[in-house]
């Protein structure tokens, strides 16, 4: 079995997405990942390297949100990998395959959330990678967790054993009309960067 330096490649990547010249790739990228770029709130000429590109904005009012406050929206474009009730501090990560919240959260606050609903979404290559709050809400808490480097793909969540549990993440605690919510966003390999703002 070959074994990558995940880390090493992570790094690698961000310092060719960041570099200018890489903004050559960006009509490669878009087409390869088939990113719908009408959605772009610039072209691809627009931007100033592949992370620019990568962390995109959309143009305004593209997602409507629903203004009622009675439910929450999905924090991110992306496809839902699991979803369902934390049950004795386990989530399900893929078919017969589970993990603990207080592994994924680094932190002894799981146990509020224990009989709670979590939702898994996967940010693919081609998607919008901003992840916004999924309600009006007020920040409580925030925290990083170091990690490894897996990559976050189906395949390799079907594959690796406590995935989501091992690799760096950033949770952020909120406060909102339906009480305390967790958003943890996972880093990946080659996409090891998560920046708040």
């Amino acid at each position: 079995m070959i074994t990558l330096p995940r880390r090493a490649l992570s790094r690698w990547a961000g310092r060719v997405a960041r570099a200018p010249a890489s903004r050559w790739l960006i009509p490669w990228y878009a087409r390869h990942y088939h990113v719908d770029m009408v959605e772009a709130a610039v072209p691809a000429s627009g931007f100033a390297n592949l992370q620019d590109f990568f962390t995109r904005k959309l143009r305004p009012g593209l997602r409507p949100i629903d203004a009622s406050s009675e439910g929450l929206v999905s924090p991110c474009d992306g496809t839902v990998g699991a979803c369902g009730n934390v049950a004795k501090g386990q989530l399900v990560q893929a078919k017969g395959r589970t993990y603990a919240l207080h592994e994924l959260l680094g932190s002894e606050m799981a146990a509020r959330f224990d009989g709670g609903i979590y939702c898994t979404l996967y940010l693919s290559p081609r998607d919008y990678h901003r992840v916004h709050a999924p309600a009006d809400a007020l920040v409580r808490h925030a925290w990083y967790v170091p990690g490894t480097y897996w990559p976050v793909n189906p395949a390799a969540v079907a594959a690796v054993p406590r995935l989501f549990a091992m690799n760096q993440r950033l949770i952020t605690l909120l406060e909102t009309h339906q009480g305390m919510v967790g958003v943890v966003m996972v880093g990946a390999c080659l996409v090891g960067a998560i920046r708040a703002s």
